[in-house]
């Protein structure tokens, strides 16, 4: 399970990275009404995101709970599908995805890729066990320890977008407020 920790800690950073920077503060997709489909799925990632760091970060998950992570691997890899789909025409009006955030979501979908592959051939052996979730001893459980700050802030980030998205929503819009305000 360390190889699966480290490569959730790497994901983490490359997640926190790609929606702090590029999503809030310089594209501010959450502002674009043309990105409302795009935003919905990167919230849909950010909580199956912090789902599965909830499955790794207290122990190795065995049984109901490996199945459980394992699901989530699944509808993850549909979200990034319909994610990869909407993109192209939430960003149109940007030019399509900078160089940049595009290599960001490559380095991001080949970790989560071995995270995947790396979990089901690690939690095959343990579907038919009790649901249990197995302590963590040694390094791991040092590294554990990193992924459950790492859950906290996730879950912090998802909460941010979400919440700018929803507040972008349902106010109005700037210039019309200021032309209420301004009116002679």
């Amino acid at each position: 399970m360390t190889l699966l920790l480290i490569l959730f800690i790497v994901l983490a950073t490359i997640g926190a990275f790609d929606v702090g920077y590029y999503h809030i503060l310089k594209l501010r997709l959450f502002e674009r009404p043309e990105c409302k489909h795009e935003q919905i799925a990167h919230t849909c990632r950010g909580l199956l995101f912090t789902g599965m760091l909830a499955m790794v970060a207290f122990g190795a998950p065995r049984g109901g709970f490996a199945t459980a992570l394992l699901v989530l691997f699944a509808i993850d890899t549909i979200n990034t599908i319909v994610d990869t789909f909407v993109e192209q025409d939430s960003r149109a009006s940007l030019g399509g995805l900078e160089r940049g955030e595009y290599m960001t979501h490559v380095i991001g979908s080949v970790c989560i890729g071995a995270a995947a592959m790396y979990a089901l051939v690690t939690l095959w052996p343990h579907l038919g066990e009790p649901s249990a979730f197995v302590p963590y001893s040694g390094t791991t459980a040092q590294l554990a320890l990193g992924v459950q700050a790492l859950l906290v802030l996730t879950a912090a980030v998802v909460a941010l977008e979400l919440a700018l998205h929803i507040r972008s929503r349902t106010r109005p819009a700037r210039s019309n407020n200021a032309q209420i305000l301004f009116r002679h």
